[in-house]
C-alpha cells in the first residue's frame, strides 16, 4: 500500500521496522556491558529491561511482531539479516561473559556459551509467544 513509496524496497521499509525492535536492545548491550563488574546485577537489568520493553514500549514489541511472525525473507533482505545475526551474536557473548565472570570458575566456554544460548532462546520464546 501506501507506506512502500516512502522506502525504495522491501529490505529499506524492514530496516526501518527492524530499527525499533534491535536499537533499544543494542542500548541495552552496552548498558549490561557497563556493569559487568557485578555480573549478576546485569544479567537481571538485562532481563528486566527486555520484559520492560516487550510490556511498555509498543513500537518494540509490534517490530518483534512483524519481525517473527510477518516478514517473508528474501535474498533482497541479506544485509537485514547480517545486522540481526550480528545482534544475536552479541547478545549472546555478552550473556556469556556475564555467565562466565558470575560462575565460581571451573565452567568451560562450552557450558557458559551453552547457558547463555539458553536464556537467550528463552526470551526469544517468551517475546514469539507474546
Amino acid at each position: 500500500g501506501p507506506i512502500y513509496w516512502h522506502f525504495k524496497n522491501k529490505d529499506e521499509l524492514y530496516q526501518a521496522v527492524l530499527g525499533f525492535s534491535q536499537e533499544p536492545l543494542e542500548q541495552l548491550i552496552e548498558q549490561s556491558r557497563c556493569m559487568a563488574e557485578q555480573p549478576l546485577a546485569a544479567i537481571e537489568h538485562f532481563i528486566g529491561e527486555w520484559f520492560r520493553l516487550l510490556l511498555e514500549n509498543r513500537w518494540h514489541r509490534q517490530s518483534f511482531e512483524i519481525l517473527l511472525n510477518k516478514t517473508e525473507l528474501t535474498e533482497q533482505m541479506a544485509d537485514t539479516l547480517k545486522r540481526e545475526r550480528k545482534l544475536t551474536r552479541n547478545i549472546v557473548q555478552l550473556l556469556q561473559q556475564l555467565i562466565e565472570a558470575a560462575g565460581p570458575g571451573g565452567e568451560t566456554a562450552v557450558e557458559s556459551q551453552a547457558r547463555a544460548l539458553f536464556l537467550y532462546s528463552s526470551l526469544m520464546g517468551i517475546t514469539h509467544s507474546w
